[in-house]
């Protein structure tokens, strides 16, 4: 099995592989969806690294808080992740938009092929 730099697990299904959750947070990427996505409108995606647990991931809400949430405080190693992720991101984008003409795909109009 191919090694990422995200960690491995045990289980491939086709060109598909599932990602070692802690490895995927360590990287950075767990960080960067609070900030970018879940943060901004005061929720966080929290994700529980626990072989007990059931429901290995929780997204929290706080209605109490209208301007939405933080990283604080910023740590070196906050710094690191978010360039980490910068970093795949700026490799991976111009294959995507070079491929696709996107970097997110527009969600503008039903596709006129069926699944």
């Amino acid at each position: 099995m191919e090694q990422s730099t995200h960690g491995t697990f045990p289980l491939e299904f086709g060109s598909l592989q599932l990602m070692d959750l802690r490895a995927w947070c360590e990287f950075g990427h767990l960080q960067e969806v609070n900030r970018a996505y879940f943060h901004p409108r005061g929720m966080a995606l929290t994700l529980v690294l626990d072989d007990e647990l059931r429901e290995p991931y929780l997204v929290v809400q706080s209605t109490d808080d209208k301007e939405g949430w933080i990283i604080d405080p910023v740590l070196p190693e906050t710094v690191e992740k978010a360039r980490r992720v910068q970093a795949e991101l700026e490799e991976k984008k111009p294959v995507r938009e070079h491929a696709l003409g996107y970097w997110i795909q527009p969600i503008d109009e039903v596709s006129e092929t069926e699944l």
